[in-house]
């Protein structure tokens, strides 16, 4: 199973790659950032999908999200669930942005 540690330096090494881009990611939540994973869990990242992103891609932003979901999930060897930070409410922001640990 993979390690919390390995999963933020990982998402260290990727943050300027994709930022090139427009998407940026900012951290880990969920199950691995609590030290709470197990063999079923997947790996939850915070991002945010700049205007550039929108710009640059425009209706194809959504499938670029999920092919970079993809990548992401095949260089962990595990689902990935990606977090748009943008697009959050209240609640969601409470429970993810403040729980995230940032690279």
């Amino acid at each position: 199973m993979i390690q919390k540690n390995e999963i933020i330096l990982k998402l260290k090494e990727l943050k300027p790659l994709y930022s090139k881009e427009g998407f940026i990611i900012k951290g880990l939540f969920g199950s691995y950032s609590r030290d709470e994973a197990t063999p079923n869990s997947d790996v939850d990242i915070l991002v945010e999908s700049t205007p550039d992103f929108a710009a640059k891609y425009g209706f194809k932003a959504v499938s670029r999200i999920n092919e970079i979901k993809q990548e992401i999930s095949t260089i962990f060897g595990i689902p990935v669930d990606l977090a748009d930070s943008s697009g959050m409410g209240k609640t969601a922001k409470k429970f993810i942005i403040d729980r995230t640990i940032y690279v």
